[in-house]
């Protein structure tokens, strides 16, 4: 079974300090969005819908030939170095780590090791996992 999958670090909020994580956490391409901006598809289309919070997130796909394992281990290591500053967020706003699965067949798990469970709980994170048969 083949599935994409893919990876996101994400901060939520009202009165986010956008530029403040951006610069403390100095890791390439986020994605930033203030509540009230229209949503819009990746494509670029606008929707009617507004972003409810200011929001920060980055993320990556998992290569095929790259473990599930090492590839969540990978992506959170670049953040254990700003633990503290994680943390102090995690006391204002909503951090999620969280995994987005496209199966191409319509029963699938994931497996989250202690390792990966522990790296979270270090950097006072939630889990949250998708998955959409697609």
């Amino acid at each position: 079974m083949e599935t994409d999958t893919f990876l996101y670090f994400r901060i939520s909020g009202n009165n986010l300090c956008l530029d403040e994580i951006t610069q403390a956490l100095n890791l390439p391409s986020p994605s930033v969005h203030w509540a009230g901006e229209f949503v819009k598809s990746k494509y670029g289309e606008k929707f009617d819908t507004t972003i409810k919070e200011d929001s920060w997130q980055v993320g990556c796909r998992i290569e095929e030939e790259q473990s599930f394992e090492d590839a969540v281990i990978q992506f959170l290591q670049q953040f254990l170095p700003h633990k503290d500053f994680i943390a102090s967020l995690a006391k204002r706003y909503e951090i999620i780590f969280y995994v987005s699965l496209y199966p191409d067949e319509y029963h699938m798990s994931t497996h989250f090791s202690k390792r990966v469970l522990e790296m979270l709980n270090v950097l006072s994170v939630e889990l949250c996992v998708t998955a959409m048969y697609v």
